[in-house]
């Protein structure tokens, strides 16, 4: 099994704007004329629940998936060490949006789908996400009975599942018309949290706070 701890996850509270990320993208990224894009949605899994399914499939169906790797719709950046005054940052990681991941539905996602990988260029750890040096961690979103949850699935042998809560910002019009991904600020834990394009014109966003 993929080795998921059983704790319990709590439902995330929706928020209204993530403005100051969608100002970037107004120009290439968003329509507004409320028309859902054609673009294929990131395919579903082959099996029907994370927590029993083997690691081997997991990872079959993450490398089975196409990301964007075009500048301006990644992201690629050192990370910050939270609360840690004079410390090196983190390591330089790399955030790609899977291609269809905009197109993605709310029911879609509630089934499970992942939204984007992550790959860590640095030689030091980001224990955060479970990222091990020059590995790759895959972001899976998915809901359960006690709510919306992340799960960061690294591809490193023996290396650390982190779960952590799922946040979806609605807007009252627009459509983005391709998949973008982004390291978000989170002024709260002063640190970085991922953001990615989700359910046609919505932004999605894990908080790097592991839920209990």
């Amino acid at each position: 099994m993929i080795g998921i701890s059983r704790r319990n996850t709590l439902p995330t509270t929706m928020l209204a704007v993530c403005a100051s990320v969608l100002v970037a993208f107004l120009v290439t990224g968003w329509r507004w004329d409320g028309t859902r894009s054609r673009a294929r949605p990131t395919p579903g899994a082959p099996f029907s629940y994370l927590d029993v399914a083997s690691r081997s499939a997991v990872l079959a169906y993450a490398r089975s998936l196409e990301f964007d790797t075009t500048a301006g719709a990644a992201d690629s950046r050192p990370l910050t060490r939270p609360n840690c005054a004079g410390c090196d940052p983190g390591p330089v990681a790399t955030i790609q949006a899977e291609v269809g991941s905009f197109a993605v539905s709310e029911h879609q996602l509630a089934k499970g789908r992942i939204l984007a990988r992550i790959i860590n260029e640095g030689s030091s750890t980001w224990d955060r996400l479970g990222l091990a040096p020059k590995d790759t961690v895959y972001w899976w979103v998915d809901s359960l009975a006690t709510g919306w949850r992340s799960v960061f699935i690294p591809t490193a042998s023996g290396g650390k599942v982190v779960v952590q809560g799922f946040t979806i910002e609605r807007h009252q019009q627009g459509e983005w018309s391709r998949a973008f991904a982004r390291w978000r600020w989170n002024k709260s834990l002063n640190t970085e949290e991922t953001w990615a394009t989700c359910d046609g014109g919505a932004c999605c966003k894990a908080p790097h706070k592991p839920t209990e």
